[in-house]
């Protein structure tokens, strides 16, 4: 990939700024009772997809049984579904999990790049992962097209400033989608209404 003729920024593999892994799960029966029920947080990809780009709340744990077969990831690790109906659904960790192998983390490296940049970065180049999913019965991204990915590594202070425009952008596109379903409600609860006048004239005889 060339230089950003306008930023200057030269695209680098994704591995210069964040350490890569996928989720673990390591035992043949992934709902074998004795792995559950403890005080480990133990996401699925839908949390992630549910999620409003930080992975906030869980729904299932491990226990230290189960911790023993998984890995566990950092909070501010950036997590990208790589198959299933929400694949490329992509999110940063707020807590400390682990998670399956249906999820890879991307952990970014102290000093290099932040959390929210590279959750921006990897929103930007993504669609290519996404356009060489491997097309089976379950869309799969190819671990080795994720590595294979080139993303912009600007300062700490340009990665700081960007993350602050784009989350004003994020707001904003937030308070439309906020407006547009308070202006969907009133309507819907005005329809009764409206089929009266048509059928009835107006009357609620």
């Amino acid at each position: 990939e060339e230089k950003s003729k306008t930023t200057g920024w030269e695209p680098v593999p994704i591995e210069r700024g964040a350490l890569e892994a996928r989720g673990k799960f390591a035992h043949s029966t992934r709902n074998e009772p004795r792995f559950y029920g403890g005080k480990i947080p133990f996401i699925q990809i839908g949390d992630i997809s549910s999620a409003d780009q930080y992975v906030r709340k869980y729904s299932q744990t491990l226990n230290e049984q189960g911790l023993e077969i998984s890995r566990e990831f950092p909070a501010g690790t950036v997590i990208i579904a790589i198959t299933g109906a929400t694949i490329g659904a992509t999110a940063i960790l707020g807590f400390d999990s682990c998670f399956p192998d249906s999820i890879v983390g991307l952990t970014p490296v102290p000093g290099r790049v932040t959390s929210e940049f590279l959750y921006w970065a990897i929103e930007y180049v993504k669609q290519k992962a996404l356009e060489q999913a491997t097309q089976t019965t379950q869309p799969n991204i190819n671990l080795r097209v994720l590595n294979s990915l080139r993303i912009p590594l600007p300062s700490l202070s340009e990665q700081e400033s960007l993350t602050e425009r784009l989350q004003a952008i994020r707001k904003s596109i937030a308070a439309v989608r906020r407006e547009q379903q308070a202006a969907l409600e009133e309507t819907t609860a005005l329809l009764p209404s409206i089929l009266n006048q048509v059928f009835n004239g107006g009357s609620d005889a």
